[in-house]
């Protein structure tokens, strides 16, 4: 006897497999829904954190400031060379502040190198600074250099988004809330101020402030004001300090 070979699957067979696919879509969705919130928070906070490290380093191996500047809203922000930038909310800026006139190659027309003098650190009569010279400007009176101020090529990274469904969080007063961190090659090595003190100026020293600042993220999960412990899951903190850049979720 032949037998007869039927190839192809049946209709049950078939709907069994769609079935099957459909099942684990689902799950896969509502794994997504209970964790990508999650990962998108851990992922911006660890992002965070690795940017301030990097503007650490660079200010000390580079003898010259770096700073970090946070945008909780979308904000426009007037450079020192009269552009004007438009920052969106939940982002951040890592400015290389060094005030130098940038080479030919560049968007200016200077050496592009940098000399580390009392002359040009204090606006002295240093050949090479002269370009950065503007009498009229009221930055002649302070440093140009390192002056916690942005000129449009000083954006070294950024604007830097959280991300979508990440956000900053205002945990504690507006004066605790930082708004620019600086990393310094001279002391303090790191300062920052809050965000009761306006960006569009340098920072006074009776402003500054050196002890130990936080920076709070939340995902689109937390409610601000509750403070039970599976509210704080969805909360995370950046502590920097002069010495090292700590990322942990609050207890």
């Amino acid at each position: 006897m032949k037998w007869q070979d039927n190839a192809g699957f049946s209709l049950i067979e078939l709907l069994a497999v769609v079935g099957i696919f459909m099942l684990l879509a689902t799950i896969s969705v509502i794994a997504w829904g209970s964790f990508g919130p999650t990962m998108a928070l851990n992922g911006a906070a660890e992002g965070l954190g690795d940017s301030l490290e990097l503007c650490m380093h660079k200010a000390a191996t580079q003898k010259n400031e770096y700073f970090v500047l946070l945008n909780y809203r979308k904000t426009p922000y007037r450079t020192q060379d009269r552009m004007t930038l438009q920052f969106p909310a939940n982002s951040y800026i890592l400015a290389d502040d060094d005030g130098w006139d940038p080479p030919v190659c560049g968007s200016g027309t200077g050496s592009g190198t940098r000399q580390y003098n009392l002359h040009t650190m204090y606006n002295g009569d240093a050949p090479e600074f002269r370009a950065d010279w503007i009498p009229d400007d009221p930055n002649h009176s302070v440093n140009w250099r390192n002056n916690n101020l942005i000129e449009s090529r000083e954006v070294f990274r950024g604007p830097i988004r959280l991300g979508k469904g990440v956000f900053f969080q205002t945990i504690e007063s507006i004066t605790n809330t930082p708004a620019r961190i600086v990393f310094s090659y001279r002391q303090p090595s790191m300062y920052w101020h809050g965000q009761n003190i306006p960006t569009n100026r340098p920072i006074a020293s009776s402003e500054r402030r050196e002890e130990p600042v936080k920076i709070y993220l939340s995902d689109i999960r937390y409610k601000p004001g509750v403070t039970s412990k599976d509210n704080k899951a969805h909360l995370r903190v950046v502590r920097v300090t002069a010495q090292k850049v700590e990322v942990y979720r609050p207890a």
